[in-house]
């Protein structure tokens, strides 16, 4: 039987050359991926991790202890848990006091309106009178009375409020102690909120002390924390 003619139509394709190898020399050998020695690269040798660390992974905040340090965002949670219950606990005893406060205004307001109907001159319609003043000053200290009984016990025996129970930080020592004491708590929760009661400095007081934590290193502390030696740590369940 004959063969077909030869058709070079049909002949398969040469062989490709590598890309890169030169006309007439040979391949370029193929290089294997990745490298050796590719990897994160070793501890210097004595070097020792904090407890828990895992060499390549990205570095944790950590307290001077080794224990990882609360994120911003679960300390802010924990503050707004706080003060709903504070205010809570508070509504019962202030309540009367609003209601008073805003009887008083109202009070001042109807007077101007007579007096404008009657065709004689408007009452002062100042709010802040000795009586909106005092009514001011002991819903206030209604607040302070609260928030101290609430927070500053919890935190000299435990370390932990109720919000920060629930969002799984816990406040200790920078030695590492999770018990406070009476007198690091008395004097954290000062630090945190006395600088509130002066007007306009106390307000931009209040912002700084809360922020610092974001660009505070290494152990990412708000104001409140260094006067006080203290540190938030992640609770160990």
């Amino acid at each position: 039987m004959s063969q077909p003619p030869d058709d070079p139509f049909l002949r398969p394709p040469p062989p490709q050359r590598p890309y890169g190898a030169p006309y007439g020399g040979p391949p370029t050998p193929t290089v294997s991926y990745p490298p050796p020695g590719y990897g994160p690269p070793r501890p210097p040798s004595g070097f020792q991790p904090p407890p828990g660390y895992v060499w390549g992974t990205p570095p944790q905040a950590v307290a001077p202890d080794g224990t990882p340090l609360a994120g911003p965002g679960w300390r802010l949670l924990a503050r707004i848990i706080d003060g709903f219950i504070v205010s809570l606990i508070s509504a019962p005893f202030a309540l009367p006091l609003y209601i008073s406060y805003f009887r008083h205004i109202l009070d001042k307001v109807q007077a101007s309106t007579d007096a404008a109907q009657a065709g004689q001159p408007a009452p002062n319609l100042n709010v802040y009178d000795a009586t909106t003043i005092k009514l001011i000053g002991l819903i206030t200290l209604i607040g302070i009375a609260v928030a101290l009984l609430y927070e500053v016990p919890q935190l000299a025996v435990w370390g932990q409020t109720v919000g920060k129970r629930i969002c799984n930080v816990r406040v200790v020592r920078m030695g590492g102690s999770p018990r406070l004491g009476f007198g690091s708590a008395l004097l954290r929760w000062i630090a945190t909120y006395a600088g509130s009661f002066v007007p306009v400095i106390g307000s931009a007081y209040a912002l700084a002390d809360y922020l610092w934590l974001l660009w505070d290193r290494p152990y990412q502390q708000c104001l409140h924390d260094k006067f006080a030696k203290t540190v938030v740590v992640k609770a160990v369940r």
